[in-house]
């Protein structure tokens, strides 16, 4: 049993927010703006603008970057059905289309009547090949159920930020 899910970072529900590397620029440029300011002079007092725009264009490039990345997710069972009361296997095998390697936060939520892991988990995804992720599924109600959107974010490889991508799906039935 298999299922797959497209994330972007460009869907309406997504959300980029700033990493530690982006802060310390912010930082920098605002302490040498203030620098500039008292020294009086008027070269150095514009040279905070080379830091902001050295943030912008960072963030730019990071959002283009996460626009093209195409990550993907299979989740799979190891069995079609699952047993109530027992743990069933579940394997999420994501992949993109960079020629680098991604750091993926994922955090899986699952229905009330399904005991699973909800931690979020940090998983580094390399250039051209897949990086799997196992989880332990154990249901506690019978039938179909209805399970969340998958939730990952997406670091850029300038570290600059997060990109926060929603699955249309989540976990097979």
């Amino acid at each position: 049993n298999s299922c797959r899910i497209r994330l972007r970072c460009r869907d309406s529900g997504s959300v980029m927010s700033l990493r530690q590397n982006a802060l310390a620029l912010a930082v920098l440029t605002v302490l040498m703006a203030i620098v500039g300011d008292w020294s009086g002079d008027p070269d150095l007092a514009r040279l905070w603008y080379l830091a902001l725009a050295l943030l912008l264009l960072g963030l730019a490039y990071e959002g283009w970057l996460m626009m093209r990345a195409g990550l993907g997710v299979a989740i799979s069972a190891s069995k079609p059905r699952a047993v109530l009361g027992r743990p069933a296997a579940l394997q999420m095998t994501f992949t993109h289309r960079l020629a680098r390697a991604l750091t993926v936060e994922i955090a899986t939520d699952s229905p009330a009547t399904v005991d699973i892991d909800g931690e979020v988990r940090t998983l580094i995804v390399p250039a051209g090949a897949g990086s799997s992720l196992s989880l332990t599924a154990t249901p506690r109600r019978l039938g179909s159920q209805a399970w969340s959107p998958l939730r990952a974010r997406v670091a850029g490889p300038p570290g600059l930020a997060w990109c926060g991508t929603r699955g249309s799906t989540g976990v097979p039935r």
